[in-house]
């Protein structure tokens, strides 16, 4: 059968630069570093470029639910120590990682080396059909930052009430602060469909009543065991538990991105540097 999607990634391709995912919550504990880790396999398996970026410095997991050990971490490389490139790891799939670090002092960086980050973070991304940007949960300067620079917005979210008004809290800050990019909604956990479409529309009647702001429901993952699972083994459930319910969910999450991917303009060279730059600024008083 003939690849439809081909033309699609590569006429993608040929615009010369990344697509921008952020991904984030209002809260923690709702499954987005999951559904970050299996989606971006997921599109590598369709044959894209991707490349998966844990940008929640002081507590980062990707590496963890990603079942990957570098041998270095962007912790490495904001510290001065080795470049940025050589913090990517290629995990399933041929999906790149950078995962996070810990314990970095960065107190002292001098501008030099922001510039030269911020070079580095280019000329690697530029290798990519698509960026993913994993954030740490909550409110907060660096989600802003990498919610302005991205061409899309996925707002996690499960049923519980407590993620749900946070996850409005954190749509209503990015509002407030003119984000452009095109918001969408995961609801993750859901029991069942019924449930997890009420979820949805009432964040969705809740932003365009007042935040004047459409959000579009991109998918539900449900409540799988299999997923729960996998993850004690550390093992993506998209690679190991490949007919679940949870693995569905996310492949058809992924073929909703696949589909807008070749919608949207990707964003500049320059847009890119200048987020790393704020992104430095923001979590440790570097930067411009």
């Amino acid at each position: 059968m003939i690849d439809q999607a081909a033309g699609l990634r590569a006429q993608m391709r040929g615009r010369g630069g990344p697509k921008f995912l952020t991904i984030a919550s209002g809260k923690g504990g709702v499954g987005k570093t999951n559904i970050s880790a299996n989606l971006g396999i997921s599109l590598a398996q369709r044959g894209f470029r991707v490349c998966l970026f844990d940008a929640d410095l002081g507590l980062p997991n990707l590496d963890l639910v990603l079942g990957v050990s570098p041998s270095y971490t962007v912790g490495e490389a904001l510290a001065g120590e080795i470049a940025l490139r050589e913090a990517l790891v290629e995990g399933p799939a041929g999906l790149g990682i950078l995962a996070g670090g810990r314990d970095v002092n960065l107190a002292h960086l001098p501008q030099s080396q922001v510039e030269q980050l911020a070079g580095e973070l280019v000329e690697l991304a530029l290798g990519y059909d698509l960026f993913i940007v994993d954030c740490g949960a909550g409110l907060g300067p660096a989600v802003r930052a990498f919610a302005e620079a991205a061409d899309w917005l996925l707002l996690v979210t499960t049923p519980d009430p407590a993620s749900l008004t946070d996850g409005y809290g954190l749509l209503k800050y990015l509002c407030q602060e003119e984000i452009e990019a095109k918001v969408g909604l995961v609801v993750n956990m859901s029991r069942s469909l019924g449930e997890g479409r009420d979820v949805a529309q009432r964040l969705q009647l809740a932003a365009e009543r007042f935040l004047s702001r459409e959000v579009q429901l991109w998918g539900q993952v449900p409540y799988d065991e299999e997923l729960v699972r996998m993850g004690r083994k550390q093992e993506p459930v998209v690679l190991g538990a490949t007919r679940s319910p949870s693995a569905r969910s996310i492949q058809r999450l992924a073929e909703t991105l696949e589909r807008k991917m070749g919608t949207h303009l990707q964003p500049s060279t320059g847009k890119l540097r200048g987020l790393w730059d704020r992104f430095l600024g923001l979590n440790f008083g570097l930067g411009r």
